[in-house]
Formats: C-alpha cells, structure tokens, sequence
C-alpha cells in the first residue's frame, strides 16, 4: 500500500512541477500560432476604455454598453460579417442604495453591492485564490493520488478474503 501512495504522491509533485513550469511569463504576447495575441489585446483595451469613459462598467444601457457594440459592430465589419442591430428592451435594475443585511439584528458589514464589485484578486489574498486553475489541479491530483490507490487496495483486500 504505501508503494501505490508514494507512487500517488510522485505523480501529484511530478504534475506540480509541470503546471507552475508550464505556466510562462507574460511576455510571449504574439508569439502564438497565429500571432493573434496583440489583437485581443488590442480588443480588450479598447472594451476597458469603453468601461473606464462609460462610468466603470459596461452594463446593459449604459454608454460604455453602446460604446461596445458600435465597437464590435464595426470590427466584425471589416472582417466581412454583415451586421444589423436589433433593439431590444433588457431590464435595467439601478441600485439606489448599499445593501444592508441584518440577522437577528444585527447588521452585517462587507456585503457587496451589484456594480462596482472589484473583479482583481486582492494581493494579500491566499495562494489558492492566486491561483485557481493550478490549486484546482493539484487538489484533484492529490484526491486522486490518495483515494484511487486506497480503492484499490480495499477492493484487493475484500475480493480475495
């Protein structure tokens, strides 16, 4: 048994090691098959700056909303697309005032509100909210390392009693 865990927990090490290796720097911007990196960046800067001159947000009705869609509009334009736009109505909810949740009385403080919710992981936030996809695999990996050769073990010891 404690071949198949150390066997377990070379692989889990082995998959670390690969994934954080694999990672890459944020340096390789067109460099991809393609090359179409500084093109999205390109998109994703133009959707912020939308964003930024539209209050901070991109919301339905809003005019970072209108911003975007002549953007998009005419980007898929020039790639060939024929565009029409459709208006349509969307519901449009706009917060008057903070939430404020109480339980028992007692009112509770930190609630986020609808818009305006930071998106960036605060730098002081734990490892794995750093990093999600690699702390999502390595605890699957390790789940995997420890339960599938306890499984089997089980399995062996009830099946040939």
């Amino acid at each position: 048994m404690w071949r198949w865990l150390l066997g377990g927990l070379a692989v889990v090490v082995v998959a670390v090691v690969v994934l954080v290796a694999s990672g890459g720097s944020d340096d390789s911007a067109g460099h991809h098959s393609g090359g179409t990196d500084d093109a999205v960046e390109a998109d994703l800067a133009a959707l912020q700056r939308f964003a930024d001159s539209g209050g901070g947000t991109r919301a339905s009705g809003t005019p970072g909303d209108r911003a975007t869609g002549a953007y998009l509009a005419e980007r898929l334009k020039k790639a060939g697309y024929r565009v029409t736009i459709d208006p349509f109505t969307v519901p449009f909810y706009e917060e008057r005032r903070p939430p404020r949740v109480a339980i028992d009385g007692k009112r509770l403080r930190g609630i986020r509100t609808l818009f305006g919710n930071p998106t960036a992981t605060p730098a002081d936030a734990a490892w794995p909210l750093q990093h999600p996809v690699i702390a999502a695999v390595f605890w699957s990996i390790a789940f995997l390392a420890v339960a599938a050769p306890l499984t089997i073990w089980l399995f062996k010891k009830r099946t040939t009693e």
